[in-house]
């Protein structure tokens, strides 16, 4: 399911005080989502990365009584002693059998040995699907059947939207709105292309900002790997080439014969400036020109690639209405 429907699937099961399994490919975004629940709830997160522990580390260690020759267990600082939150149990199919062993105890029954989980705390745990190589194994039925499970699949549009609101680079925006299956894709090298990856590709663009080895492909190639970062770089010349104030001075180019990617970047460039800018009067006129000029899906990516209180306004303009109302009957019939 994509991440809305995961989301809400989570917040359910946590109301519900049910402990919760998050499936999915490397780099798709299930610990943010954990992440961001948490800060939405206001409630702490303890981060436990299972493949990285023994089972001491999770179950504590024996300590002898000398006066009462019994054996007492004191439990590792990391489990939360008293408030509310989430404990998160990362890489649960990477652990060793001893830490879901004991990953068990606590899913089931909140509790290691002599130590007991807060009621406030609430028991999330993720991991990668066997077909994902990412080196991860079932968890067995004991512990499987103890939990809800989630699948998290990527989704662009969802993606887009958090992309926006939390800056990730225009270019990188724009590219997997042309190239959408981009956004995850295992391509068989080290580097490849996902959320994750991509938002660390975002942070190298801005960092590197106006310096054109910014936009070479062996920079962004060490996030998202040689081939598409060498897609990339091409189509963000071709991008950044779009000459939008002459289309908005009615110089609509020819669209016959030209590659998609051409027809993407004029459509997105145009998007772009008119996030960013105030149209004048007469570039009204020009967009509904474009609007005309290009295909339904194009007229669908233009306004959906702006933020939804400039679409009102400007469908609303009688130089883009009548455009404008095709893309309602675009969707309709999509």
């Amino acid at each position: 399911m994509n991440i809305n429907n995961s989301i809400s699937t989570l917040r359910r099961a946590l109301e519900a005080r049910l402990p919760v399994m998050l499936w999915g490919a490397p780099g798709i975004g299930k610990s943010s989502i954990v992440r961001s629940e948490a800060k939405e709830r206001g409630i702490d997160l303890i981060d436990l990365r299972l493949a990285q522990l023994d089972a001491t580390d999770l179950r504590g260690i024996p300590v002898p009584n000398k006066e009462t020759r019994e054996v007492e267990w004191y439990w590792p600082a990391f489990l939360p002693s008293e408030g509310h939150g989430i404990l998160f149990l990362d890489e649960i199919d990477k652990a060793p059998n001893l830490v879901k062993s004991a990953a068990l105890q606590l899913v089931l029954d909140r509790r290691l040995g002599d130590y007991e989980l807060p009621e406030g705390w609430l028991v999330v745990a993720a991991g990668n699907r066997e077909e994902d190589d990412a080196f991860g194994s079932g968890l067995g039925s004991a512990l499987a059947n103890r939990l809800l499970h989630v699948d998290v699949e990527p989704d662009l549009e969802i993606w887009a939207l958090w992309a926006k609101e939390s800056g990730i680079h225009n270019d990188v925006i724009a590219f997997l709105r042309f190239r959408g299956e981009l956004l995850f894709k295992m391509t068989g090298e080290n580097a490849f292309p996902s959320p994750r990856s991509w938002e660390a590709a975002s942070r190298l663009l801005h960092q590197e900002e106006g310096e054109s080895s910014a936009f070479t492909p062996g920079v962004i190639a060490s996030a998202v790997g040689a081939g598409t970062a060498a897609e990339f770089s091409a189509w963000v010349r071709l991008y950044r080439d779009v000459d939008v104030s002459k289309i908005l001075k009615g110089k609509i180019p020819s669209f016959e014969k030209k590659a998609a990617s051409f027809r993407y970047a004029v459509v997105l460039a145009v998007a772009n400036y008119i996030e960013k800018h105030t149209l004048e009067e007469r570039q009204y006129q020009a967009v509904g020109t474009l609007l005309e000029a290009v295909t339904p899906e194009l007229r669908v990516l233009l306004l959906k690639s702006i933020p939804a209180k400039m679409v009102s306004k400007i469908a609303a303009h009688p130089a883009i209405r009548e455009a404008a109302s095709k893309v309602v009957l675009d969707y309709l019939g999509s």
